[in-house]
């Protein structure tokens, strides 16, 4: 695992998301409730379409076939097999720390 300087605390509103990226350019969503920040790959498990998150929905939806995660990257509609990758975060002061698979 590598571990990525992903966003300031303050650059991701509570409720709401921001994309990132690692240094080899693989995409994810760093999404934030409260405190608490959770990053997820932005790769829908059905066929590789790129996901985003609705926060109205408080969901990743997938355009391809309106498939819909839940928050926690768990498939609720449509085709996806299996949830969202998800990656460890770890908040240090204000900084957000995702650690990543090696590319």
């Amino acid at each position: 695992m590598v571990q990525v300087l992903s966003a300031a605390l303050s650059e991701v509103p509570d409720g709401g998301s921001r994309l990132a990226q690692d240094l080899s350019g693989r995409k994810f969503l760093l999404v934030r409730s409260g405190e608490s920040v959770s990053a997820f790959s932005t790769t829908c498990t059905h066929l590789g379409c790129q996901v985003h998150w609705k926060t109205e929905d408080k969901a990743f939806i997938c355009p391809c076939h309106d498939a819909v995660f839940d928050a926690d990257g768990n498939p609720v509609k449509g085709p996806p097999p299996t949830p969202l990758a998800r990656y460890p975060v770890e908040v240090r002061g204000s900084s957000i720390f995702v650690s990543m698979p090696e590319a």
